[in-house]
């Protein structure tokens, strides 16, 4: 059965047709063969019969009289019928009266229990026996008995079996040439479809049709493939069409990032340079309020700055070429903190503790900077509670490993969650929480070219757990809970 899908469509359609007339056409000839057989049987044991009952009026005086040579001649008349081979006359005391054999046929006792059973016939072997009784005045006799045989039956069965067979086969040929016509018109189309489809898959060409002849299932399947490779033409169209724009996008964007990085820089700096200058020069010459709007136009320039960084980086990470490798995320994210609070010790005091991370095949630098980025939030979000704890974990889901960072820091309200991973997107004061409101968004588009996800879970005042899945490459990428303390 296996073998059958292999085989293609023209040459399914041929063999089933074959088959089936295969069936019908064997069963026919079966019927017609053994019609033929009965009728001969039904009309052979009918004129044996009439032959066994003329014998039987024909020898009641015989009977009577017991006048065995006048019954031994009326059976010699059977010579006449070449195919009876035995004769007998029973009397009423079920013991040959007379009998007949044919001249080089063996002489054949009938069973003395056949003259109970009156004016029968029955096949048995590859002979027919007629009984027949003999009465008058409803007194019974004897019985006449005749056994035939059946050379001729054998014949006939030949022949008709030969006569069928020759049927059938004419009935085979005659079905296969009608098949071959036939499947010409189901499978034509079908192929044609397919062709169609390899030139498309191979060539990637959308404008090839296919040729539609007419309007039953297979052509309007056709159609409708014709009607789809239109749609896709016209979408791949679009496509390219979108492509050019993207790509002048694209280097609007590049001109708009040097511009960014060379001329806006160049004021940011003079901004700065002549901050210094004043505070340098004329400091006695302020009073506590200039001192300190001069100070603010320093710290705003420099914030500036690190927006425009920002801004860059998070516009070159669509650029930069992933590079994946197996990674230790246990050893990235301790020495991520490490580069942290060896910065910022004095400020940050959390307790931090690590899980033993799952590994994962992924962009070092790339991953390395999401750490940075969720790790500095929780402690910036979270330095000022009295006893801030900071936990990262990991745990395996289907087809994916996700890393979580949590942390008991002011948390955030999950109605404004939309806004979370967005640019320049803030939830929480600049002035008690400082940043370019970027680093977030940085996460979601590297961790996005990695194929995972990122999300948050966070509650006012409570604290918050960020999220984020890397594909799980691996098959046992069990998470140990193997706490350290750092």
């Amino acid at each position: 059965m296996i073998y059958l899908y292999n085989i293609p469509i023209k040459y399914k359609l041929i063999l089933m047709q074959v088959f089936t007339s295969f069936i019908v056409l064997g069963l026919c000839c079966t019927f017609f063969v053994i019609t033929d057989v009965r009728n001969y049987k039904d009309r052979k044991a009918e004129s044996i019969s009439a032959i066994a009952q003329v014998l039987g009026s024909n020898t009641i005086s015989a009977i009577q009289f017991l006048d065995t040579a006048a019954a031994m001649d009326k059976l010699s008349q059977l010579k006449i019928e070449t195919d009876i081979l035995n004769a007998s006359i029973l009397n009423k005391t079920n013991n040959v009266f007379a009998s007949y054999t044919k001249m080089g046929a063996k002489n054949f006792n009938f069973e003395p229990t056949t003259n109970s059973i009156s004016n029968r016939t029955e096949f048995s072997g590859a002979s027919l026996f007629a009984y027949s009784k003999i009465a008058r005045n409803e007194e019974n006799l004897g019985t006449v008995c005749l056994r035939v045989e059946l050379a001729e039956l054998n014949n006939i069965i030949g022949e008709k079996v030969r006569m069928a067979i020759i049927l059938f086969v004419i009935g085979v040929v005659f079905a296969l040439m009608i098949s071959i016509i036939f499947q010409r018109s189901i499978s034509t189309p079908i192929l044609n479809l397919l062709a169609t489809m390899q030139q498309v898959t191979q060539s990637g060409n959308y404008k090839n049709r296919v040729q539609v002849k007419g309007d039953d299932e297979v052509n309007t399947l056709s159609c409708a493939f014709n009607t789809m490779l239109e749609e896709i033409e016209k979408r791949e169209m679009h496509i390219k069409q979108r492509t050019a724009e993207l790509e002048t996008a694209n280097k609007e964007m590049e001109s708009f990032s040097y511009s960014v990085s060379h001329d806006l820089r160049a004021p940011i700096r003079a901004i700065n340079g002549f901050s210094k200058i004043i505070e340098k020069k004329h400091t006695p010459q302020l009073d506590d309020e200039g001192k300190n709007l001069l100070n603010t136009i320093s710290e705003e320039a420099t914030r500036m700055g690190r927006l425009i960084d920002d801004l860059l980086a998070f516009s070159r990470l669509g650029k930069k070429e992933i590079q994946k490798a197996k990674i230790d995320m246990t050893e990235l994210a301790k020495e991520v903190i490490n580069e942290i609070l060896k910065l910022e010790a004095e400020k940050y005091k959390a307790i931090i503790t690590i899980d033993q991370l799952s590994s994962a095949d992924c962009d070092r630098v790339l991953i390395k900077q999401v750490f940075v980025n969720l790790i500095s939030n929780a402690l910036k979000f979270s330095f000022q509670n009295p006893e801030p704890a900071i936990h990262i974990g990991s745990y395996s889901e289907p087809n994916s490993i996700v890393y979580y960072i949590r942390d008991n820091g002011v948390g955030f309200d999950m109605k404004f969650y939309d806004k979370l991973f967005g640019v320049f997107q803030r939830l929480h004061n600049p002035d008690e929480f400082p940043g370019t409101g970027i680093g977030l968004a940085i996460v979601k588009r590297i961790i996005i070219r990695h194929g995972g996800k990122v999300w948050a879970v966070g509650k006012v005042n409570q604290g918050a757990t960020f999220y984020f899945s890397l594909p799980d490459n691996t098959t046992n990428s069990a998470n140990t809970t193997n706490k350290e303390s750092l």
